[in-house]
């Protein structure tokens, strides 16, 4: 059974093996962030989770620095004298760097020196340190590396605690992706960012293939089912998040830990993740009082 799990895990989506400096809150959150911020705008969605298409262009050699570019200079999208949908889209894609200040830089509340998702992170690092020898040795070895597996983890977490307050955020999500007008998208991102014109629509195409299946995983009503396949997805590529030299972690060994991580990043997070992020809604909001989406 898990076996299978991991084949249709790998084809729903690889949202799972990226370094967590990639990003900080996961795509629900950013969904749900956008959706406060501008109800029934579905290109303000689609707009705020854009900036994380680099991530998966793994085949691309500027990878890197199309990351760096798209959220370090999103307002580089914003046209205030474009359409509706123009504006949607820049306003969501800037929308992105104004959510991630409080997962990964400051948080509001909670991990106010660090970020919100990378203090609970560190909490849980140690939380499976202590209960899973294997990877408490990774933990010592490559300290770094086993950081970014619990922010990743995290991330998880927060996304199905969200989940359990709006049911609806993983349909959201996926009407954003599937009704993104693809060639006024990429032509966007072209525009803004030259230098990656050769990349972007191969990259572009690839992470909406993959937001779509991601946020399929949130339209079915089983939380149970939501952990299992997360926690599967993830597993399945352990054996990129070990470097070489390593010895391999045993499949199942993998999704243990993984699958005991997402619940108890569940416990960790329940009581601070929602007002953290609805603090995160409102230094958004004020941030981007001066851009006019109506």
């Amino acid at each position: 059974m898990k076996k299978v799990g991991i084949i249709i895990g790998i084809l729903v989506a690889a949202l799972l093996i990226v370094p967590s400096f990639a990003y900080s809150w996961g795509s629900l959150v950013h969904a749900y962030i956008a959706w406060e911020l501008a109800p029934g705008n579905f290109n303000v969605i689609y707009g705020t989770v854009a900036p994380d298409i680099p991530n998966y262009a793994f085949w691309s050699t500027m990878k890197d620095d199309m990351y760096e570019q798209f959220h370090t200079y999103p307002e580089l999208m914003w046209n205030g004298s474009g359409t509706l949908e123009v504006r949607s889209l820049g306003y969501g894609f800037m929308n992105h760097k104004q959510d991630d200040q409080t997962a990964h830089f400051g948080a509001v509340r909670f991990g106010k020196t660090e970020g919100y998702v990378i203090a609970k992170a560190k909490v849980l690092d140690s939380i499976l340190a202590d209960k899973f020898p294997e990877y408490a040795y990774i933990k010592s070895l490559a300290p770094d590396l086993s950081l970014s597996i619990a922010h990743n983890i995290v991330e998880n977490s927060i996304d199905i605690l969200l989940y359990r307050v709006d049911p609806s955020i993983g349909g959201k999500l996926y009407t954003a992706a599937v009704g993104r007008n693809q060639d006024l998208f990429v032509g966007m991102l072209t525009a803004a960012y030259p230098a990656f014109a050769a990349d972007i629509p191969r990259a572009e195409g690839e992470f909406n293939y993959l937001m779509t299946g991601f946020s399929g995983l949130f339209t079915q009503p089983d939380e149970q089912i939501i952990i299992h396949m997360l926690s599967l997805q993830m597993a399945a590529y352990a054996s990129v998040y070990l470097p070489e030299g390593f010895p391999p972690l045993d499949p199942d060994l993998a999704y243990e830990i993984v699958r005991t991580g997402t619940v108890k990043g569940m416990n960790i997070c329940r009581g601070t993740f929602l007002k953290e992020i609805k603090l995160t809604i409102e230094q958004a909001r004020q941030n981007l009082s001066g851009y006019s989406i109506q």
